[in-house]
């Protein structure tokens, strides 16, 4: 196993080796006579609309060929990092800590740092590599249950199934980038109970809602606002 690792590892940094790496229009930087370039990592949300918030505070670890600790790097405001000077090679990139109100992306993401202009030998004046990553995090959802029970089982035992329960936004749910997912009031899903009366809403973005009965099963009578 450990030796088909490597050999992937191998096959990975030549095929990226061949390939290049876009540079920017800024020169080459060199350390002892070695060139070097950076990790750009962007940080994105994966589906706003479960909620949208505010990119920066993602922490990542920036580890080499052989899984050892490189550095540590912060997403700013805007949700983008950028690792320290690095000589060529093969990186990994993996995501510590999430901004808040997401869940933190496990992938271990490959990254290999190479001439932005392969096949030609690297000089003071050569163009900069970057290698750059995306990193998409999906937001924490929330999920509302309901149980639907019977006070009074002596007047009778009837089934709890399809109950009909209306969930609405309590408050304006607002996105970071502007706009909205949900205002004040919007129906935002509907939720139906089964034989032990228990249902459970869709995934919500987080914030403050309002259940409310519509349809009380067969036999039973409604109660408002829970």
């Amino acid at each position: 196993m450990q030796k088909a690792h490597k050999k992937l590892l191998a096959i990975i940094l030549a095929a990226a080796l061949l390939l290049g790496i876009a540079a920017s229009s800024i020169y080459a930087f060199m350390i002892d006579g070695k060139p070097v370039g950076r990790i750009n990592i962007a940080k994105t949300n994966a589906n706003k609309y479960l909620g949208d918030y505010f990119l920066g505070g993602a922490v990542f670890e920036i580890l080499d060929l052989n899984g050892n600790f490189v550095e540590l790097v912060a997403t700013d405001g805007g949700g983008y990092a950028q690792s320290k000077w690095l000589e060529y090679g093969l990186y990994f990139v993996r995501e510590r800590t999430a901004p808040a109100g997401y869940v933190v992306n496990q992938i271990l993401y490959p990254v290999v740092l190479a001439s932005a202009t392969p096949g030609v030998p690297e000089t003071p004046s050569s163009p900069v590599a970057y290698a750059n990553i995306t990193v998409p995090n999906d937001p924490q959802p929330g999920i509302i249950r309901v149980k639907k029970i019977n006070t009074n089982p002596e007047k009778g035992n009837l089934s709890l199934a399809n109950a009909v329960f209306d969930v609405y936004a309590k408050n304006d749910i607002e996105m970071f980038s502007g706009g909205y997912i949900y205002r004040a009031g919007d129906l935002v899903d509907t939720i139906y109970t089964d034989a032990s009366g228990d249902g459970q809403s869709k995934d919500l973005p987080l914030g403050f809602y309002v259940v409310v009965e519509r349809n009380a099963p067969s036999g039973y009578s409604n109660p408002i606002i829970h």
